[in-house]
């Protein structure tokens, strides 16, 4: 994916942010953690300055403001899942049904979610006042559809549906949104298990897809 969130202009410079990349890390997992037990708005630069055990000194040595720092940590959540995606591989060896890529993959699309979920809060949040954000999102969501793509032609003889195109596209758009939804904003209405989250979705998807077998 070629698309990275706008900086803004009063963001430091990024050779700034690699002069103490220990200080940077903490302050980022700080904010990671703060943004996802508080919220954005509700976690303040004092916030993350006591969580981290940095200085002030530090982080406006390494970042600007609230908003770079989430810049920063949006951006390594682009990174991580595009790197994620790119790198999964389907093989008929390894996953013989397509069952067991529709699970390999949903369990990677859930564990990046959840590994970078102060970033998503975060990013919630500001949807609204940044289009850029959602449009990203949308560019996630799009680079997993391609990849998913591939399971119908290494699996055609398993989908029965005239149109298995289609009701792929159908189908990878339903599990990345329940995924993304539960991940976000858990609802004890669906699992609250990984594996049982997604074994239902791979249930719902073969009945899309008209699998054969099992």
């Amino acid at each position: 994916m070629s698309k990275k969130i706008s900086i803004y202009e009063n963001s430091k410079p990024a050779m700034q942010q690699k002069r103490s990349l220990e200080s940077q890390r903490k302050l980022l997992l700080a904010a990671e953690e703060l943004f996802a037990e508080r919220g954005f708005q509700r976690t303040t630069v004092a916030n993350i300055i006591e969580r981290s055990g940095c200085s002030v000194g530090s982080f406006y040595h390494q970042f600007s403001d609230k908003l770079g720092i989430f810049e920063v940590l949006f951006q390594q959540y682009i990174d991580d899942t595009c790197k994620a995606v790119d790198e999964f591989t389907f093989n008929r060896q390894t996953s013989p049904h397509i069952t067991d890529a529709l699970h390999n993959m949903s369990m990677l699309a859930l564990q990046q979610l959840k590994a970078h979920l102060g970033a998503r809060i975060a990013a919630d949040e500001l949807t609204l006042d940044r289009p850029d954000i959602r449009e990203v999102n949308l560019e996630l969501t799009d680079k997993y559809i391609e990849k998913m793509s591939g399971v119908v032609t290494i699996y055609a003889d398993q989908i029965s549906h005239i149109k298995p195109i289609r009701a792929l596209e159908n189908t990878v758009q339903m599990m990345a949104m329940v995924l993304t939804s539960q991940s976000l904003h858990p609802t004890h209405h669906l699992p609250m298990d990984d594996e049982d989250l997604v074994a239902l979705l791979v249930q719902v998807a073969c009945g899309i897809l008209q699998v054969k077998g099992g």
